[in-house]
């Protein structure tokens, strides 16, 4: 997806422009070229640079996720873009790449396979990709469900090596402003100050959400700025509504092109037998946005 970023002032005309403001009768303003303008200098000096940081917050559910374990089993939902349409669901089952740090080369190879279930829905590399339509794995989400798992596929003399443990999956998560009904809602100008997003809430989620500012230096109208990337994380709790910081953007200048994501899930790593297993049931959605940070009317 291409970025671009704007050196010099540009006026900006019949363009929707998201203010993210708390009150709801003017989430979207139509500006005019005759009322407002952005200012961004051409001498600008901004530096190419990395950051990777997590705002403060309760992780503690998420962290789990980089346990070490041997098996990762699980389902996930994303929708990139905020166009209506539905979801792409994935199933994982397989070796974990989150794997003990003590687990030698030759032990992975002696990893035998092994077989998971969700609700009695077998999950295994054939079903990656499933659409909202496929709705037997879509209605796991939002519901505690059982998933099912062993190395070697029981017979009747070893059922006693089957895992079994009950797990909520959060509902699928959805961005209900910004918001776009058609691709000329697309790419939102959205204000760095009083920056409120709004999402579909999940009351039984008590893990909270992810958001996640991502910008790799690409930018509007203009030379992108090669090797830079800034991406933050901050944690909410799980209401529908929240105001990010305004330090979410900090190093992210006038008119970039940035990325928006929001996720929740629920994760536990368990025991069974001589393996451990990292049990996945996680939500995402990606919006695309330009960044705003100087208004002159």
């Amino acid at each position: 997806m291409k970025h671009y970023y704007i050196f010099f002032v540009v006026l900006i005309c019949s363009v929707f422009f998201c203010s993210c403001s708390q009150k709801d009768s003017i989430d979207v303003l139509d500006i005019s070229e005759e009322v407002v303008s952005l200012i961004i200098s051409k001498d600008s000096d901004y530096q190419p640079h990395k950051t990777n940081e997590v705002l403060s917050g309760n992780y503690q559910k998420y962290m789990k996720y980089f346990e070490g374990t041997d098996y990762e089993i699980g389902i996930s939902s994303s929708k990139d873009g905020a166009l209506p349409g539905g979801a792409t669901i994935s199933c994982i089952s397989g070796i974990s790449q989150v794997r003990k740090s003590n687990v030698t080369k030759a032990d992975l190879n002696e990893l035998p396979s092994i077989k998971s279930f969700v609700d009695g829905i077998e999950i295994s590399p054939q079903n990656v990709s499933q659409t909202k339509s496929s709705n037997s794995i879509m209605d796991s989400f939002g519901k505690i469900v059982k998933f099912t798992f062993c190395n070697d596929f029981p017979t009747k003399s070893s059922d006693g090596n089957i895992g079994e443990v009950d797990m909520y999956i959060p509902k699928t998560i959805e961005f209900i402003f910004p918001h776009a009904e058609t691709e000329e809602d697309l790419n939102p100008l959205c204000y760095y100050k009083d920056f409120i997003i709004r999402w579909n809430k999940d009351e039984d989620n008590k893990n909270g959400v992810l958001v996640v500012v991502d910008w790799t230096g690409s930018m509007v109208l203009g030379n992108d700025i090669p090797d830079t990337h800034v991406c933050r994380i901050a944690e909410f709790p799980d209401t529908g509504e929240a105001q990010l910081p305004e330090n979410l953007f900090d190093g992210i200048p006038d008119t970039a092109y940035c990325d928006l994501l929001i996720l929740r899930g629920n994760i536990d790593n368990v025991e069974h037998g001589r393996y451990s297993y990292k049990l996945v049931g996680k939500t995402h959605q990606q919006i695309s946005f330009i960044l705003i940070r100087e208004i002159e009317k």
